[in-house]
Order: C-alpha cells, then sequence, then structure tokens
C-alpha cells in the first residue's frame, strides 16, 4: 500500500511537470513565431530599402576599364554614355565590381530612365557588346534568373517568347512571376 501511494505521488508529480513543460513549451512557440514574423518584416524591409538605394543606379556589363580610380572611371563613363547615347551626365559616382562591369549611380531618376531608354543604340557598335541593365536587388537577379531560364526552355521547345517586366508572353499566352511561390504561373482570363 505504501508503494502504491508513492507510485502514485510520482504520477502525480510527473503530470505536474508535464503541464509545466507543455505551457512552457506553447510559449516558446509563440515567442518563436513572433521573431519569425519580426525577421520576416525586417527582411521586407531591407529589401525594399536595398532597392531604394538602387533605383538610379545602372549596371554596364563588357566595357573595358583599365583602372579602378574613381574620378578617371567617372570620366570615361560620362564620356561613353555622351559619345554612344547621346546623353549629356556626370555620374555621382562609379564602381568597378568586374573587368569589365561597373555599376553607375546617377543623380536622379531621369537621367537613369534617359540611359536605359538610348541603351538599344549600343547594339549597333561594332567592337564588344556592352549592356546596359537596372541594379537589381540579389533577389530580383534570381527571379530574373529564373524567368531567362524559363524563356530559354520555351524557346528551345520551338516556341515564340517575350521577355517583360515580371512577366513572360509565350505564344501570346502571359505567364506572371508570382511572389509567394516564387515560380512563373499562367494568367488566367478575367472573364
Amino acid at each position: 500500500m505504501a508503494q502504491q501511494k508513492q507510485f502514485n505521488e510520482e504520477i502525480r508529480r510527473l503530470k505536474e511537470e508535464n503541464q509545466f513543460l507543455k505551457k512552457e513549451n506553447t510559449e516558446i512557440r509563440k515567442e518563436n513565431s513572433e521573431v519569425r514574423d519580426e525577421l520576416r518584416n525586417m527582411k521586407r524591409v531591407m529589401e525594399i530599402l536595398e532597392k531604394e538605394s538602387k533605383k538610379n543606379n545602372v549596371v554596364i556589363n563588357g566595357l573595358k576599364m583599365t583602372t579602378n580610380e574613381p574620378l578617371v572611371l567617372k570620366e570615361h563613363i560620362k564620356d561613353f554614355i555622351k559619345e554612344n547615347l547621346n546623353i549629356d551626365t556626370t555620374p555621382k559616382s562609379v564602381t568597378k565590381i568586374g573587368e569589365k562591369t561597373c555599376v553607375i549611380s546617377l543623380e536622379n531618376e531621369k537621367e537613369k530612365n534617359d540611359i536605359m531608354a538610348n541603351k538599344s543604340k549600343l547594339r549597333y557598335m561594332s567592337e564588344d557588346r556592352i549592356f546596359i541593365s537596372e541594379d537589381m536587388t540579389f533577389k530580383e537577379r534570381e527571379k530574373q534568373k529564373k524567368m531567362r531560364l524559363v524563356a530559354k526552355t520555351e524557346k528551345e521547345k520551338g516556341n515564340t517568347v517575350k521577355i517583360g517586366y515580371n512577366k513572360i508572353i509565350i505564344n501570346g499566352e502571359e505567364w506572371r512571376w508570382n511572389k509567394i511561390t516564387e515560380s512563373i504561373v499562367k494568367q488566367t482570363s478575367k472573364n
């Protein structure tokens, strides 16, 4: 009988401990969920800030640059843009990020839009192939990479493909980038 009483006491104590651990576990899960939400929000804010910091930037690929000196690079880019795009602009800064790649920070969005509107003139240059693109965040570059891969695959299948901002048109059907699934999904008609 004494042993039975001891077992019952031990079971009661284990049940109390179990209840306490369950309560503690619930609190930790709630706190963990709050931290996850906060982290998600912080990532979103960081993405917005990074995007904002790049909004007046363009990237030039394929242009040979023999120096790392900022002032010389600035002059070189200024002359290149004037000569090839007929745009008179002075970059705020130029950062060389590779042998033939640099990021140009412009004074305002109008200058950037002028350059982007005239970049097709580079197609007719006889020397190296030079490309101008927008300065994108890592997430945007990854999205573009996935979209180009889909476009390439569809072209190899013999389909007609056009790539736009956040969309691909395959044989006249529009496919858009879905932020949630991070994939390209076919658009359904709204009729």
